[in-house]
C-alpha cells in the first residue's frame, strides 16, 4: 500500500525506527552485576524481568509525565525508574552501597544515550533513502529525552531527517496534538498535509488523528490484534508501505 500524495512525513522513534539492542532487563541485570558490590547470594541474569520494568517504567511515567520536566535533566527520572526495576533485595544492595548505586544509574543512564545500545529496524535505511529519492521532508518525532538527538546521529540517521522533535523539549507528549503541530511547523506545512506514521495505537494513531494529520499505524508483526479502532486501511506492516511506488520499486 505505497503512498505517494504526501510530501511531508514525520516518523516516530522508539518502537518504529529503533529499539534497545538487547533486552533492557538483562542489562540492567548485567550492568548491576558489574558495578555493585557482590551479594552473598548470586543473582539470576532473569532477578530482573521486562514486565518490571514495565512497571517502573510506567509508575514513574503517570507519578512525573515526559521523564520529570522539572529537572535539569532526565537522568533522576531514570535513577528512579532503574531502582524500582529491581526486586527488593537488589534495591537494599543498592540503598547500602550508594556510592555504587549512583556509578550503576549513572552508567545504565549513558549506556542508552549511545547508539550503540540501539538498533535500527531492517526496512528503515531503505525506506529514508527512498523518500529522500522523492523529495519527501521528514522529521522524527518521539516521546523521549533529550538524548534521542545523540543517538540518531550515532546512528547515522540524522542526515535522512529534516529535524528531530521530542517532548522533552517541546514539553509536552504525544497524543499531545501540540507536538504534531509544531512538527508541521518545522516542516513548513499544514497539519492535513502531514502523515505521521508510527507503532503506538494512542501516543501515535489517535494523537495524530486529534492534531489533523493523517496517519498510518505501523504493525510490523501483525498477527491480528491489531486495535480495532483502527481502519485496516490505515495499517501498514513495514516502513517501505509509506514510501511512492517509483521510489520503492527502486529499493526492491
Amino acid at each position: 500500500m505505497a503512498l505517494g500524495r504526501f510530501s511531508y512525513v514525520t516518523l516516530d522513534a522508539t518502537g518504529t525506527l529503533l529499539r534497545p539492542k538487547h533486552s533492557v532487563a538483562a542489562v540492567y541485570v548485567d550492568f548491576f552485576m558489574s558495578i555493585m558490590p557482590p551479594l552473598v547470594i548470586p543473582i539470576p541474569r532473569d532477578a530482573v524481568s521486562v514486565k518490571d520494568f514495565g512497571r517502573s517504567f510506567k509508575s514513574e511515567m503517570t507519578r512525573a509525565p515526559n521523564f520529570g520536566l522539572d529537572a535539569h535533566s532526565a537522568k533522576p527520572w531514570w535513577g528512579r525508574v532503574i531502582v524500582d526495576a529491581f526486586p527488593s533485595n537488589m534495591q537494599a544492595h543498592m540503598q547500602a552501597h550508594p556510592k555504587h548505586a549512583t556509578q550503576l544509574i549513572d552508567a545504565l543512564y549513558e549506556h542508552y544515550g549511545q547508539g550503540a545500545a540501539w538498533e535500527v529496524f531492517a526496512d528503515v535505511r531503505p525506506t529514508l533513502n527512498a523518500l529522500k529519492e522523492a523529495n519527501v521532508s521528514v522529521g522524527i518525532v518521539s516521546n523521549f529525552d533529550d538524548r534521542l538527538h545523540g543517538i540518531v546521529r550515532d546512528l547515522e540517521l540524522a542526515s535522512a531527517v529534516d529535524f528531530v522533535l521530542t517532548s522533552w523539549e517541546h514539553q509536552s507528549m504525544k497524543p499531545h496534538p501540540s507536538i504534531f503541530h509544531e512538527a508541521a511547523r518545522r516542516l513548513h506545512c499544514r497539519p492535513h498535509e502531514l502523515l505521521h506514521v508510527g507503532d503506538d495505537p494512542t501516543n501515535d494513531y489517535c494523537g495524530a488523528v486529534a492534531a489533523g494529520c493523517s496517519v498510518r499505524l505501523l504493525c510490523r508483526n501483525n498477527n491480528g490484534t491489531v486495535d480495532p479502532s483502527v481502519p485496516i486501511e490505515h495499517v501498514v506492516t513495514s516502513l517501505l508501505d509509506i514510501v511512492p511506488s517509483k521510489e520503492r520499486g527502486r529499493q526492491d
